[in-house]
């Protein structure tokens, strides 16, 4: 069975939501119950919890590196499937890393809860992502307006249905004149068609008075302007100077969509969440949400890009939220995404400053575990849990692990050997490590899903002398070690599948 597991800040929600926190938690544990009829477990942890996070709770919901630090503990101790975060930046901050272009100093991003890396402000550290990480916000500094959001999306998982990509197929897609080459360029990767210019409004002329059956088709896809703490997005006239009249008003969006609408936005500042002021709407994630979108990916800051760059006039932007479109067939939005941005890191895009920055302010909104768009025969309940490998080490132990469902155990655990080893391929070079370890690989039961979970787990006890050798690629210190202490107290502490170790058969 996939687990999912739901991490928000108790005390921050309680502070804020009062008397209504109540019901929030209630819609909560009628998700767990639905999730459950999916084939997912799924389970809340509080991060301000002494006892469920083990003495690493979160003191100060503001602390960006107590909640990263926290979300890996869950992470390694955990292996979820699919990690949700509950509540926008006043509750779980998002990470503020270092901009590698230096415009703005720091840039918010939800990518590095996505990776192993430790903590850092370093944007570099974090391009491998790892984790299926959505976000699932409520509205900054509002206790009414964060409620009712929070309630809508809430409620729209709990009755979304599955549709077929056919009913994915015209979007309202809206872009500038300059862009209007690159967005017709996505337009047909997404939908495998030549002739998109149909389907491609540019603003202006167009905008922003729309008809009512725009707003509902099932995908949103905008390439437009967008200023920070606005709820206005802008078009762009072709002249040599250029006016930037609005195209779309977040409060158009408020009622007006269908169910389960995917939101693609390339504008800037498109998914930023702010605190709206008296009077103003909400902001566009928000009112997405609140109007019942399933799925969101967007920018959190100014975009910078030079088109081209990433192939056929498009830039990373552009093909990042293609990418997630087209992988999102039988898939969930939150491995649609996470293979998006593999892809991205794949092809090299990040070695420019400008890449790296809109690479690292994507983030995506919705509930991770959820799949908008599948095949009339697809069956969710028989997906097995994605191979996810965790690695704790230390001077103590060294331990990776992945949990497999106990009714898939006999067909996955060569499956899972196979993913540890190619872990370890690709991060040591000398075979006789990578063979040492994988001899360790045992099955333990999880004490807390008995009948129900496994996990294939290699561990090395003691690990000092594992690290020496690492460090000094030094295969006779290791084989001394080794036998020095494998008769009375072995430095290894194999629980081998396969009866002998290496050294045994020599």
């Amino acid at each position: 069975m996939r687990t999912k597991i739901i991490v928000t800040n108790e005390s921050a929600m309680q502070r804020k939501y009062t008397d209504k926190w109540s019901s929030i938690v209630l819609l909560l544990n009628c998700l767990i119950e639905h999730d459950l009829k999916r084939g997912i477990a799924t389970q809340v942890i509080y991060l301000d919890h002494p006892l469920e996070m083990n003495g690493r709770q979160v003191t100060d919901c503001k602390n960006e590196k107590q909640n990263k630090d926290a979300v890996d503990f869950i992470c390694q101790d955990k292996n979820p499937a699919y990690l949700i975060l509950l509540g926008a930046w006043d509750i779980i901050p998002f990470q503020n890393l270092i901009d590698p272009m230096k415009i703005s100093g720091v840039m918010p991003s939800d990518l590095p809860y996505a990776c192993n890396a430790p903590y850092s402000k370093n944007s570099n550290n974090f391009t491998d992502a790892e984790r299926i990480v959505s976000r699932l916000p409520d509205v900054v500094g509002s206790k009414e307006k964060g409620f009712d959001v929070l309630v809508r999306t809430l409620n729209a998982i709990l009755h979304s249905t599955r549709k077929p990509k056919t009913h994915f197929a015209l979007p309202w897609a809206v872009c500038t004149s300059k862009r209007k080459f690159s967005m017709e360029k996505s337009l047909r990767d997404m939908y495998g068609i030549s002739n998109v210019s149909s389907l491609c409004h540019v603003a202006p002329p167009e905008g922003p008075s729309w008809k009512l059956g725009y707003y509902d088709k099932s995908v949103h896809f905008n390439i437009l302007h967008g200023g920070k703490n606005r709820n206005t997005l802008y078009g762009e006239s072709p002249e040599e100077r250029p006016v930037y009249p609005v195209a779309v008003n977040s409060s158009d969006i408020d009622g007006n969509l269908s169910t389960e609408t995917i939101v693609l936005t390339m504008s800037c500042f498109g998914s930023q969440l702010y605190a709206p002021k008296r009077g103003q709407t909400l902001p566009f994630a928000n009112m997405y949400f609140y109007s019942n979108a399933s799925a969101m990916v967007g920018c959190l800051e100014q975009t910078y890009s030079i088109p081209d760059e990433c192939g056929g006039g498009r830039t990373l932007g552009d093909r990042l939220l293609s990418e997630f479109f087209i992988n999102l067939n039988n898939r969930s939005v939150g491995e649609a995404f996470l293979l998006a941005r593999q892809t991205m890191k794949n092809n090299s895009f990040l070695t420019r400053p400008h890449n790296l920055r809109m690479f690292a302010t994507f983030t995506l909104y919705g509930d991770a575990s959820l799949i908008p768009m599948a095949d009339d025969s697809f069956d969710e309940t028989t997906l097995p849990d994605s191979i996810k490998i965790a690695v704790k080490s230390d001077r103590d132990s060294f331990i990776i692990s992945s949990a497999i469902p106990h009714d898939t155990m006999g067909s996955r655990f060569q499956e899972i050997k196979e993913a540890i080893t190619a872990y370890l391929s690709e991060h040591y070079e000398n075979a006789e490590i990578i063979d040492i370890i994988c001899n360790t690989i045992s099955l333990e039961s999880d004490s807390d899903q008995e009948d129900t979970l496994y996990t294939a787990i290699c561990r090395i006890d003691n690990a000092e002398h594992l690290f020496t050798f690492i460090e000094k690629e030094d295969k006779l210190l290791l084989e001394q070690q080794y036998a020095a202490n494998r008769k009375e107290t072995p430095v290894f502490n194999h629980q081998t599948t396969r009866g002998t170790n290496r050294n045994e058969n020599q």
